[in-house]
This record gives structure tokens, sequence and C-alpha cells, in this order.
């Protein structure tokens, strides 16, 4: 208990003062698990390779980075760049693929350039295209008449040009269309 607190008496001290040194009390590790052992002993090992000149492992050669998209290719910021101006869609992105190959995005989203202009007019035509056919029925193929296999087509010919299929429908479609007149008051 004596050893606890020492008086030392300093020679750098001008005042010739005494101090007294407490001893600083050991502060407990925490234990590492054998597996915390292990990286730590192979990382002092491989550290000791490396100074001594013997460490096996080559280096790995520095790879060149490069950009994973073509040029010609848009990314996510380049897809919501033209969708902020109104460049939407896979067709639309088509378009403007063929000229990023020569030009900036800049130029060709600018309507003041040649290039813009030309862009903006191909996406004019295609969206009037796709409402176009998007307007026009599919089943009649722009026609208005009725295709060849509906009822309503042979109800306007003779009984003997309709087909044998269809007859049965076509006299059904009769006999409603009658008695449906017959209902009426006549006039």
């Amino acid at each position: 208990m004596d050893n606890e607190n020492e008086v030392i008496v300093d020679p750098n001290n001008e005042n010739g003062e005494e101090t007294i040194e407490t001893p600083e009390e050991k502060v407990e590790k925490p234990k590492r698990t054998p597996q915390e052992e292990l990286a730590y002993f192979e990382g002092r090992a491989k550290r000791l390779r490396k100074d001594l000149g013997l460490e096996t492992e080559p280096k790995p050669e520095p790879k060149k980075e490069e950009s994973p998209l073509k040029p010609s290719e848009l990314g996510f910021a380049e897809k919501a760049f033209l969708q902020g101006n109104d460049i939407r869609g896979e067709k639309e992105f088509e378009i403007v693929r063929e000229y990023l190959k020569t030009t900036s995005l800049d130029e060709i989203v600018d309507e003041n350039t040649v290039v813009g202009e030309i862009i903006r007019g191909k996406i004019k035509r295609l969206r009037e295209t796709e409402a176009t056919s998007k307007a026009v029925p599919k089943g009649t193929k722009g026609s208005t008449s009725s295709p060849k296999d509906s009822v309503d087509y042979w109800l306007k010919k003779p009984f003997n040009e309709v087909p044998q299929e269809m007859k049965v429908a076509v006299n059904n479609k009769r006999m409603e269309l009658e008695k449906a007149r017959q209902a009426l008051p006549p006039q």
C-alpha cells in the first residue's frame, strides 16, 4: 500500500514542489472470439510476409474503368432527362439513339438546333401515326362494312346466297326483326 501514492520530486520543476502520482488503473480489453483471433493473426502474418518480400499473391492489375453504357445507349439519368423534355416511350428513345452517336443530348432536346427540329418532327409524326392506328377499329381494318362471317352482313343478301353454316343464325335474326316490326303500331 505504500506504493499507491508515491512522492516524486521533479528535477525540472523550478519551484521544488513535490508532486504526487497515483497509478492509473488498467482497463481490460474485451476478449476476442476465436474467429477474431484467427483474422488478427492472419492479417499480421500477411503484413510480415509483405515486409519480408515473401508475398505470394499477385497484385491485382488496375482495371480500366469503362462506362457500362455505349455512347448510343441511354441510361436511367438520360431517360429521365429526355422525359423531362417531353420525349417518352421506347420508340421515341430509339429516334434519339440514332442521333446520339453524333450529337449531344443537349442539342437533341434543344428546339432551336437543326438536329432538335428534325428529332421533334420525327417524334411528332410517330405520335400522329400511333394515334391514328389507335383510332381505327382493329376488326374492320379501316372499312365500315360488316365482315362476311357476321349475321348482319348476310341479312341484306338473298337467302339462297347465305352459306349453309350461317343459314340458321340468319333465319333466327330475320324472325327476331320481323317480330319487332309487328310489335310496333302501324303508322
